[in-house]
């Protein structure tokens, strides 16, 4: 893992001057296919990134929008197709703030970073997205703006999808899962609470084998639409994707299990990163209501 993130580093800081954008995708793509290999991850693909068209319509920029599980998530990504990430500002200091190699490497592969408290800085996220969509880049937004445990998929944030109508780009939903072997899913692989990045590298290292499944559901095209149904729709694609209804189980009106059924602590207050866990019940199965006190 070392040698790879210096290898990383020694091709993002020397060879991307001298290459063109397609070889340095290229780069970027088979970079991330070998993190993925070494941290053994499998990566299983539903439907193709490619397609960006609609039956009749011209070929048109497009934006990826995906449900939100772990940092592994831009990885699997770029090892499909490398796409020009918006991502939270603390990416930057990756995995640490003395040490940020990898927000390093995702500044370098073209990473958006992204003040979310900041009003002004969404308005600035747009202009830059609607300037790279219009020179026919691939763009990535994860619209619920946390991570989740998987088992469901939190409500989209709209905000980041006006690029998406200004430069008349087509949105391509992407459903991400991780599984373990067996087919259950796999906790080690969410990254939220007080988990330390290198303790959750490790964690998805020590596994047997980790799957990253992900199905890229039918293009929707945004003419007519607004930000709200744009949201609304992609979501609904990815959810049916995933097998799960609104509320978090399945489509067959089952509960899904999820890694939050295994009693991880929920994260601290003051992180930056989300996660749902079931509500609480009493002995007969009926939900008990909490009080709230702040972000869990």
């Amino acid at each position: 893992m070392t040698l790879h993130l210096l290898q990383g580093v020694a091709t993002a800081g020397f060879v991307f001057r001298w290459v063109a954008k397609p070889g340095e995708r290229a780069l970027i793509q088979s970079w991330s296919g070998k993190l993925l290999a070494i941290l053994g991850v499998e990566l299983r693909i539903t439907g193709s990134p490619r397609d960006r068209t609609l039956p009749g319509v011209p070929v048109a920029p497009a934006m990826l929008v995906a449900n939100h599980v772990s940092w592994l998530d831009i990885f699997a990504i770029h090892a499909v197709c490398p796409s020009r990430f918006v991502s939270k500002s603390e990416v930057r200091s990756w995995p640490v703030p003395w040490l940020p190699i990898l927000g390093w490497l995702c500044e370098k592969a073209g990473t958006l970073f992204i003040a979310r408290s900041t009003r002004a800085d969404v308005r600035r996220i747009n202009e830059e997205m609607t300037s790279l969509l219009k020179a026919g880049e691939v763009v990535a937004v994860f619209p619920e703006g946390m991570t989740t445990d998987g088992g469901r998929v939190a409500p989209f944030h709209a905000s980041l999808l006006q690029a998406a109508l200004i430069s008349d780009a087509h949105l391509r939903p992407v459903g991400i899962r991780y599984l373990r072997p067996d087919g259950s899913p796999s906790a080690e692989v969410i990254y939220a609470g007080d988990v330390g990045f290198l303790e959750s590298v490790c964690a998805i290292a020590n596994q047997p084998g980790t799957v990253a499944e992900l199905t890229f559901t039918e293009t929707i095209a945004t003419a007519g639409l607004s930000r709200s149904e744009l949201a609304r729709k992609a979501r609904d694609q990815i959810i049916a994707a995933l097998g799960l209804s609104a509320n978090g189980s399945q489509a067959d009106g089952s509960r899904l299990e999820t890694p939050g059924d295994l009693r991880v602590e929920p994260p601290k207050a003051s992180l930056p990163i989300g996660i749902h866990y079931p509500a609480p019940a009493d002995s007969a199965g009926r939900a008990v209501q909490e009080p709230t006190s702040g972000q869990k």
